[in-house]
């Protein structure tokens, strides 16, 4: 199982890929104000440097936050 989680709940941008109850990779920036701009070339950086397409993902997961 592939899950791919993101948290842009506070002044970092945080993307983490699991797969099989570990971690595969991940990524922390400084993204203040700029989540949304840089959430989804992080994403595609991070699943093609570990060799996953997108439509192999089985969970997202998600931080709520203030």
């Amino acid at each position: 199982m592939n899950i791919l989680v993101v948290d842009t709940s506070s002044e970092y941008l945080c993307v983490v890929l699991a797969g099989d109850g570990k971690i595969i990779a991940s990524s922390l920036r400084r993204q203040h104000r700029a989540h949304a701009q840089k959430l989804i070339p992080v994403i595609e950086k991070l699943l093609e440097k570990n060799k996953i397409k997108f439509e192999n993902i089985d969970c997202l997961g998600v931080c709520r936050g203030p």
